[in-house]
């Protein structure tokens, strides 16, 4: 489900690029060839998304072994919410 995350971030990122040089008059004027700068910022906004979910899954992993400690440790769960 991660990889999901990560490529839209990173697909987007790159179309957001796309037709920030494209739109934009003074950039587009400047970019000769614009499928490096295209692919530079594809793998940059990969790397940074890759990062990003791997965080993000780790504090979802800890929150749930949180929840799953405290309802062991209880008859119910004593500090989660209710929701939980």
């Amino acid at each position: 489900m991660a990889i999901i995350g990560k490529l839209t971030i990173s697909a987007l990122t790159t179309f957001l690029f796309y037709l920030f040089i494209t739109f934009v008059t003074s950039v587009k004027a400047t970019i000769q060839e614009p499928i490096y700068m295209l692919i530079l910022v594809a793998i940059g906004s990969f790397a940074i998304a890759y990062i990003f979910m791997s965080v993000f899954d780790m504090a979802v992993d800890t929150l749930l072994v949180c929840f799953l400690i405290d309802e062991q440790g209880n008859s119910k769960a004593f500090h989660a919410s209710g929701d939980l």
